[in-house]
Order: C-alpha cells, then sequence, then structure tokens
C-alpha cells in the first residue's frame, strides 16, 4: 500500500512538473529521407532561467522512434534527460480544406437523421392507419356511402405517406453518396483518418545561468520513404538516349515538413517491358516456359479491417530492391516487377506487413492490424539500422562528388542537386528546398537529367513471343547512381510502355528494354517437310525444322538479335543433331542460337531455318517440342 502510495505521488510531482516545461513550437529544418523512414532535424532558440528547466517540444511526429531521439544545446547548456511520450486529446492541425469538407460533411450527416427521423414518422402513421382501418358493424350497420367514404380517405392518405417516404430514402440515398464522396476526399486529403495523437520530446536541462540556448532535435520516424522513378526517352536509335531520374517522396507522420531541405539516401533500402528469357530444352523432360504467360506487371488493391476500406499510400515494394509504389485513394497500385516469382511486400503503419509472391498479374491485399508491441519494436529495429548506416558508410571512406565525375563522360542537365557516393550507399542533397505533406500524396523531386549515348539492338525470341523488343545497352552506367526503379518508356516521342532499371546487375553494361516496336516483325513457322518420324530398328528418329522470318518495316537501318534454341540430352541413350542453323551462334551449353543482322537495313526480309534430329529408343516416349 505504501509503495503504491509512494509511486502515486511522484506521478502526481511528475505530471505538475511536466505540466510546468517550457512549450516549444518547432518547424522541420532538414529531413533525410531513406527508402523506408526519415530522420527529421529541427533547431529553435529557447530563453532558459538559471538552473534546472523541463522543455517539451510539441506537435511532432506521432511516428518517433524513442531510440533515434538526439538533444543538443549551445551556450553553457547541459542537456541532463530526454523522454518521449504521445499526447492523445492534442487536435492534429488541419488544413482549411479539410475543416472545410469536415464541416459539409457534418451537415450532410444531421440532415441524413432529420430525414430518417421523418420517415419513422411516416412508418409509425402507416402503421396506425392499417390497425385502425377495420370496420366494425356490430353496433349498428355501416353505409355504403360512409365505408366508400372512409376507403376513400384511407387510400389518398396511404398513397400520400408512402409518396413522402419514397421520397425522403430517395433524398437520403443522394446524401449518404455525397457523404461517402466528401469522406473519400477528406481521407485523400488527410492520410488515415481520426488519428489525432502527436508526439513530445520532453528535454531536461541545466543552465549555468539564464540564457538563450539554440536546440537542434534530431529523430527518426517511420511511415515515410522515397521510391525512384524514370522517364527514359529515346528519340530514335540515332540519337542518345534521355533519363530523368526523379524520386517519389512521401510520408504519413502527423507533422508537415514545409520548405524543407532534403536528402535522398539509398541506405538500407527495404504492359511487359521485360525480354522474355529462354530457358535449357532438354529432351526428355517436361519444358515448362514461364515466362510467355506473363507480362511483368503486377497491379491490385490493398484493403483494412473489412476488406473495403482502402489503404492509402500503403508501401508495395520488390523484397531485396528499391522497385516500388504507393497505394492511390482506392487502395488500388500497379508496379512493374523484375520477373516472375519476385517476392512482393506490403507495408503501411499499423499492420502486419504482409508478402506475397507475384506469379500472377494480380494481387489483392488485405492488411491486419499489428500487435502494438511487435510493431514498435520492428520501427525501433528499422529506425536504428537507418541511423547506423550512414554512419557506417560515412566512416568507410571519402566521399566522391559523383556529378563531377560525371560530366565529362555523360550529358548533364541536373537540376540542383549534390550527390555524395558512399562505400555502401548513394545521397542525393537537394538544394532546393520542398514541402512534403503528411497526407501520403507523393512529391516528385527531380534528382537527375541524363543525355547518355547508347547502342540500340532489336530483339526477338519468336518461341517465346511474337513481339520483337527494342534494347539499348549503356556503358559505365555506374557513374550514374541508379538504383533499381521503375522506367515510363518514350519512343519516338510516343509512350511505349513500362519497365525496369536493374542497378543491381553485375554487369558493365546496363541493359534496358525499350518495350515492343510494332515497326519489325517475326515470324516462327514449323517446316513441315522437315518434320518426321522415323522408326530404324531399335531407334526412333524425330526431325524438327523450322523457318524463322524477320521483317524490317522502319525507315532506317536497325541492329537484330534473334534467338531461338536447340535441345540437349542429360541421357547416353539420346541424341540430339543439330541440321541447320543458316550461320546462327550455337552455346553448346545452353543450346541457344542467336541470328544477329547488323546493319537490316530499311524494308528488308530475313529468312533463315533452324533443324535438328533426335535419336532414342523406341521403348522411351521423351517430351519433344
Amino acid at each position: 500500500m505504501l509503495r503504491r502510495s509512494i509511486l502515486l505521488i511522484s506521478g502526481l510531482l511528475l505530471s505538475v512538473f511536466v505540466a510546468n516545461a517550457i512549450e516549444v513550437k518547432t518547424e522541420a529544418q532538414s529531413v533525410t529521407v531513406f527508402t523506408n523512414g526519415a530522420q527529421v532535424t529541427r533547431t529553435k532558440s529557447v530563453s532558459l532561467p538559471a538552473g534546472q528547466s523541463e522543455i517539451k517540444f510539441i506537435g511532432l511526429s506521432r511516428c518517433i522512434d524513442a531510440k533515434s531521439i538526439q538533444v543538443k544545446a549551445t551556450g553553457g547548456v547541459t542537456v541532463l534527460a530526454v523522454s518521449l511520450q504521445k499526447n492523445y486529446i492534442g487536435e492534429k492541425i488541419r488544413s482549411t480544406a479539410i475543416e472545410t469538407l469536415t464541416k459539409q460533411n457534418d451537415d450532410i450527416k444531421d440532415r441524413i437523421k432529420a430525414e430518417k427521423a421523418e420517415v419513422e414518422v411516416i412508418e409509425s402513421e402507416i402503421s396506425f392507419i392499417k390497425e385502425n382501418s377495420q370496420l366494425s358493424g356490430k353496433d349498428q350497420a355501416v353505409s355504403f356511402l360512409n365505408l366508400k367514404q372512409i376507403n376513400d380517405y384511407y387510400r389518398q392518405r396511404l398513397t400520400s405517406l408512402k409518396q413522402s417516404k419514397l421520397s425522403y430514402e430517395k433524398s437520403i440515398e443522394e446524401l449518404k453518396k455525397q457523404s461517402g464522396a466528401l469522406e473519400k476526399q477528406i481521407n485523400e486529403l488527410n492520410g488515415k483518418k481520426d488519428d489525432t495523437t502527436t508526439g513530445e520530446i520532453v528535454v531536461k536541462v541545466n543552465s549555468t545561468s539564464a540564457s538563450t540556448s539554440l536546440f537542434t532535435i534530431t529523430y527518426v520516424v517511420s511511415n515515410a520513404g522515397w521510391l525512384p522513378s524514370y522517364d527514359v526517352r529515346a528519340k530514335d536509335v540515332q540519337s542518345p538516349m534521355q533519363i530523368v531520374y526523379k524520386a517519389n517522396v512521401r510520408q504519413n507522420t502527423g507533422e508537415e515538413w514545409n520548405n524543407v531541405t532534403l536528402k535522398l539516401s539509398t541506405a538500407n533500402p527495404q504492359q511487359g517491358g521485360v525480354v522474355p528469357e529462354l530457358t535449357p530444352y532438354v529432351v526428355g523432360r517436361k519444358h515448362t516456359i514461364t515466362t510467355s504467360d506473363f507480362s511483368n506487371q503486377v497491379s491490385g488493391r490493398v484493403t483494412l479491417k473489412d476488406n473495403s476500406t482502402p489503404a492509402i499510400g500503403a508501401t508495395v515494394s520488390v523484397v531485396g530492391n528499391t522497385i516500388g509504389t504507393f497505394t492511390d485513394a482506392e487502395g488500388r497500385y500497379s508496379l512493374t516487377v523484375p520477373k516472375k516469382g519476385s517476392t512482393l511486400e506490403f507495408r503501411y503503419i499499423g499492420y502486419e506487413t504482409v508478402r506475397r509472391n507475384a506469379s500472377i498479374e494480380t494481387i489483392n491485399v488485405r492488411l491486419h492490424e499489428a500487435d502494438a508491441n511487435r510493431n514498435e519494436y520492428r520501427a525501433m529495429s528499422m529506425a536504428k539500422v537507418q541511423k547506423e548506416a550512414p554512419m557506417l558508410a560515412r566512416s568507410a571512406g571519402a566521399s566522391v562528388m559523383m556529378d563531377e565525375a560525371t560530366e565529362e563522360d555523360f550529358g548533364s542537365n541536373a537540376p540542383e542537386v549534390k550527390t555524395t557516393q558512399t562505400a555502401t550507399n548513394t545521397e542525393f542533397e537537394i538544394r532546393v528546398p520542398y514541402t512534403v505533406k503528411s497526407d501520403n500524396k507523393a512529391v516528385v523531386v527531380d534528382i537527375e537529367n541524363y543525355s547518355v549515348p547508347a547502342q540500340y539492338e532489336y530483339r526477338a525470341v519468336p518461341k517465346l513471343s511474337s513481339n520483337v523488343y527494342l534494347t539499348a545497352r549503356i556503358t559505365d552506367w555506374q557513374k550514374l547512381n541508379l538504383v533499381s526503379g521503375e522506367a515510363n518508356l518514350f519512343f519516338e516521342n510516343t509512350f511505349v510502355g513500362k519497365s525496369i532499371i536493374d542497378a543491381q546487375q553485375t554487369s558493365d553494361t546496363l541493359q534496358m528494354s525499350l518495350g515492343v516496336d510494332r515497326g519489325v516483325v517475326v515470324k516462327r513457322e514449323m517446316q513441315k517437310d522437315f518434320t518426321t518420324r522415323k522408326m530404324i530398328g531399335s531407334k526412333q528418329s524425330v526431325a524438327k525444322g523450322w523457318r524463322i522470318t524477320v521483317k524490317n518495316n522502319k525507315l532506317h537501318a536497325i541492329r537484330i538479335k534473334i534467338e531461338d534454341q536447340l535441345p540437349l540430352s542429360d541421357n547416353n541413350d539420346i541424341s540430339v543433331e543439330a541440321n541447320e542453323v543458316s550461320g546462327g551462334s550455337r552455346n553448346n551449353e545452353t543450346g541457344i542460337v542467336s541470328w544477329i543482322f547488323d546493319p537490316m537495313s530499311a524494308g528488308s526480309s530475313k529468312s533463315f531455318d533452324l533443324r535438328y534430329t533426335i535419336k532414342f529408343p523406341k521403348t522411351m516416349n521423351p517430351v519433344i517440342e
């Protein structure tokens, strides 16, 4: 009992002390945004009396990681203690637009209540009339005239009441639609609605004398991040390629970042335009083609709770990569993935992270609320890694100014961005201030504009697809500081689709697919005259023949590479003989045969053959194309 009393008194004393704390409002000066999370820096001059004081920095994010808070003070002020608390009753600062929409919605809801009350009154009157509509003639007879008059009254009154009820019900439905539209707009502006919790950092200091001290506080927050995206433009196959490197920055932390200095860091990141790839074709095994039925484009909807509430601004990303996107106001997303089987991760603050295998083109996900303790632990762990990684990177080696290093090799029309390459990550310091509201809307930040020399090549795999893909090869691409992300493709001033820039490849040449070009046509046909099956003693012999034709309908010459394959055998009883490859280059390990025509003149066409014979015991029945 005594222990409880002491704790209660201590709590009351602490409450009184905190209540007398100096309340300070601050503005964010600079923000370092990671691909998952951000570090915020705020500064403020505070007048302090001599001795010990309590300062409470109010109106901060609800998503602060307590372990990440750092506080510095100038002027002979010693920081004694730092703690984080949450204000659950403080009103969240809302914009004028949100307040106006909320007032309109409240008025509509009041009208709905009033009209529902009118409907209840009408239903009561209808019920009363029906209950008292029976005419009794036990004491005296009812005349036909009176009966007609009463019946006419009931009919007219019921008709009037039901028409009024129908009118009210229609009005209620219309008001509900208006209310629903307003709520969607409020959600769009306000991010996750009904969350008025704010964070407060309480700092206990000691000052040797009455003075003014400049406080600098930094902390890491979750529910923020950036994702790279690109606009890739090729005027024609004779011109350099234009790459516009952009960042989509968004946050829903509960605090506003107004005119802040942004720094973007790649530290610790948590219609198909991709050319299909051949897999080895081994006689006797089932040859499964895994790329022809998948467009590399995945889309769907992310919802909460009852499977109808949209998750606005949820992060959808490829695990182990920086490729990702955010859901819109309806919870919908669309993302180009590197390949079939990529793992997608769905993240939303306060909800369990979900992973799905991208083996189909439509993936809908329902998120469930996370356990508070486990969610806090994950946020703390994430913030700790993000906090330590840049420090490790800075200590690992000297920084290199990559915008200067690339100027000789690549034409650049760069925005105000300073790029620093460390041993483990890249940082982009945006020199123009930006405002990022806490509404989950992506703010597009230009990082670099490059004009790079590229070698263009058309590629086709007619066994898997009748499409011909335009690709580009960029050498020394590491100098561009690119990270993996989606790319919008433009060729000959026309949007041709989406692809990806895969910056994780180890080759010194970056290969990009610019999508399908209908100006080049390829066709693969079976040659029936060379397709036979024969029995020779104890052996069977199966011959296959294919005629491949390609035509260049462009107005200029092109370079084109076409791939097909010969089957392989992993059984000594099965032999494969290449009868005709028409000058193609054969890879004996994979069986892939390649033909390159450079140049292939405008309007010209080429035809060539692929023929092979497979021999095996007649007791066997291997799978053959």
